[in-house]
C-alpha cells in the first residue's frame, strides 16, 4: 500500500468524525461504561441489604453491553487482552442470565 491509499483508506474511515469528537466520544463511553457498573453495584448491594436477594438480570444486561464494546474495539485494534476480557464479560453474562432465568421459573 502507497502513503496516498494509506491516507485515502484514513479520510474515508474518519469522514464522519474528527479527532475530538471520537476522544469525546471514547471518554463519555468510559465514564458511562463507570457510572453503569457503580449503579448495578449499589442495587445489588440495596437488594441483597433490604430484601435480602441479588439480582443477577442488571449484571447480565450490562456485562452483555460491555463485553461486546471489547469485543468490537479488537476487531478494530487487535489487542488481544480486550478479546479475552470481552469474551469473559459475554460468559459471566450469560451465566448470570441463565441464574435469572432459573430464578424467574422457581417461583
Amino acid at each position: 500500500m502507497t502513503k496516498e491509499e494509506i491516507l485515502a483508506k484514513s479520510r474515508a474511515d474518519n469522514k464522519t468524525r474528527d479527532e475530538m469528537e471520537q476522544s469525546v466520544f471514547y471518554k463519555s463511553g468510559q465514564t458511562a461504561c463507570a457510572v453503569g457498573a457503580a449503579v448495578c453495584g449499589l442495587i445489588m448491594i440495596l437488594e441483597g441489604v433490604f430484601k435480602d436477594n441479588t439480582r443477577f438480570d442488571l449484571w447480565a444486561v450490562f456485562l452483555a453491553m460491555t463485553g461486546t464494546m471489547l469485543v468490537m474495539k479488537y476487531k478494530k485494534l487487535k489487542k488481544i487482552y480486550e478479546l479475552i476480557f470481552g469474551i469473559a464479560e459475554l460468559v459471566i453474562a450469560a451465566v448470570f442470565l441463565g441464574i435469572y432465568i432459573y430464578r424467574l421459573f422457581q417461583g
